[in-house]
């Protein structure tokens, strides 16, 4: 009860408690940036060295401030939703410490230590290719696949595109070139690398924060073998460290050849029903092959950090349920396709502080193993035989969302992105395919049980797109593009708004397609209903 009376009051208060922390932001972070490295040094004192290891992270904490000063307009909340669940965690649940150690692994990154699974040193930047101990890193992260007698001499990384790719997510990517001592059919000519990001940012905390490289480490040392569908690329090397760090070495993939299809982007491209319904029946597959759950993490595991800082920091979605929005942006504006469920609005604070009891009792229910992000950019398709072949899924990537779940609540996640008006008018057809095809495979799930999960598993993206968009029209405001927005992708591919000015109508767009798409579900679907049923 304490926790709905405190959510209450903030929502009333969020405007004046977000005014102080933007005023104060440089306290947050210096109190943050000094305590998170003193927690982690817990963690750290496991080492050989722990005086070492502390010494360490208050160098990094307080090098950290001087990086950081960019954050300004979201730094704070990174800050304040750790501190906030931190204080929370500490008094219900003394397991809560690791959100620190998570926030001290982003703003002390770029450290290399023995990796989880080969217990190997691994480069954690494109840089350490290209350096001295390239060819080094190299050969031990191929000793598995060489021959006896075959070794890398030589590694070339074109800094220039394609062959270096930066997505600002999930870090850098590179294309890498290959010379060896001797000719070797054997040995791979090119690979393609991708490590984790290696600078101290909001989106490398939330890497951190949602086990992002446990996710997909575990998933490539321990299934991608027996994966039946969904094949990811060949797979060389993959391995993540303690500190966050991670790196996997895959075959290159080259859209266009071998009846590979260009590549599609989630958000820029337009998804077509054939699409959508062929990753329904794979993922459905997948989910079927390892129904029960192929014991990696767990979904809940895997955030319930995230969802204790969303719970403590949702006094920012007060703002959006009234639609006060920075640039003059509100109810009736054409960009403005979402429409929050009054009995939603109305017991918003209840339902926030709820997010992670509910997320963990979904976890009980028809759970299996997911790719838990099934979307048009991170699989390659592939057509025989012309416009008229059958399309099919040639590769499938980007595993670090992979774990076990609540199969309603990972297709929720799977078709949020889509265009709102694509998905109301297809959804019922879509979650009939997967039934259809769980029933093929003999996994018995009622539509009514498939249904709890997805609508139930919106709660996530709720708030995260609630407070995501206060964050997104403040950016947009500050480069003046508020007043050319409206509902739908505009632009192309985007080259000719710049880096900056392209991720922020990228951002625009992805979350209004999916704040709307997560109020249209829960609308649809009776979230109330089903959140005091499982509650109660």
């Amino acid at each position: 009860k304490s926790e709905e009376l405190l959510n209450m009051w903030a929502m009333k208060n969020g405007g004046e408690l977000l005014g102080w922390a933007m005023r104060n932001w440089r306290i947050l972070m210096l109190f943050g940036a000094l305590l998170s490295p003193l927690m982690a040094s817990f963690k750290d004192a496991s080492l050989e060295r722990p005086t070492a290891a502390a010494a360490s992270n208050l160098t990094w904490a307080w090098y950290s401030l001087k990086k950081m000063v960019y954050w300004q307009s979201v730094g704070w909340f990174v800050v304040m939703s750790s501190l906030l669940a931190m204080v929370h965690g500490f008094i219900k649940d003394y397991e809560r410490k690791n959100i620190w150690w998570k926030l001290g692994n982003t703003v002390r990154h770029g450290r290399r230590g023995p990796g989880v699974v080969t217990g190997r040193i691994f480069p954690v930047k494109v840089a350490d290719l290209i350096g001295a101990k390239g060819p080094e890193f190299m050969q031990l992260m191929l000793r598995d696949t060489l021959p006896d007698g075959v070794r890398v001499i030589n590694v070339v990384v074109d800094l220039g595109k394609p062959y270096h790719l930066k997505d600002g997510v999930k870090g850098e990517k590179a294309i890498a070139k290959l010379t060896y001592n001797r000719n070797c059919e054997a040995a791979p000519k090119e690979v393609f690398v991708k490590f984790n990001l290696n600078k101290t940012s909001i989106m490398r905390f939330l890497v951190d924060l949602t086990a992002c490289t446990i996710c997909e480490g575990e998933f490539f040392a321990r299934l991608a073998k027996e994966v039946k569908v969904m094949r990811p690329p060949t797979h060389y090397f993959c391995d993540y460290s303690v500190t966050g760090e991670f790196v996997s070495v895959t075959s290159v993939i080259r859209p266009g050849k071998d009846f590979r299809l260009p590549f599609k982007h989630r958000i820029r491209d337009e998804t077509t029903l054939e699409e959508q319904l062929l990753l329904c029946r794979e993922g459905a597959k997948l989910n079927a092959q390892f129904w029960g759950g192929a014991g990696i993490i767990n979904f809940h595991e895997k955030n319930r950090d995230l969802h204790r800082c969303l719970e403590m920091t949702a006094f920012l979605m007060g703002k959006t349920i009234r639609g006060e929005f920075e640039g003059g942006v509100g109810p009736g504006h054409s960009f403005v396709t979402w429409k929050i469920g009054k009995d939603v609005a109305d017991r918003i604070g209840e339902v926030c502080s709820k997010m992670t009891l509910v997320y963990e009792l979904l976890s009980n229910e028809n759970v299996a193993f997911g790719h838990n992000d099934i979307v048009p950019d991170n699989v390659v398709y592939k057509r025989h035989g012309g416009r008229r072949g059958v399309l099919e899924l040639s590769e499938v990537f980007d595993w670090q969302q992979a774990c076990d779940n609540n199969v309603g609540s990972e297709w929720a996640w799977n078709l949020h992105f889509l265009d709102p008006e694509f998905l109301t008018k297809h959804e019922d057809r879509f979650i009939e395919e997967i039934l259809f095809t769980y029933e093929k495979a003999g996994v018995q799930v009622t539509k009514e049980e498939f249904i709890k999960g997805y609508c139930l598993g919106c709660l996530q993206m709720f708030v995260w797109g609630g407070i995501g968009l206060q964050f997104i029209f403040g950016g947009l405001s500050k480069v003046d593009m508020i007043q050319n927005l409206k509902a739908g992708w505009q632009w192309g591919d985007g080259h000719d708004l710049g880096i900056a000015r392209h991720e922020l109508a990228l951002g625009a767009e992805m979350t209004r397609r999916t704040f709307t798409n997560v109020c249209n579900i829960m609308e649809r679907h009776s979230f109330m209903e089903r959140f005091d049923e499982l509650l109660n």
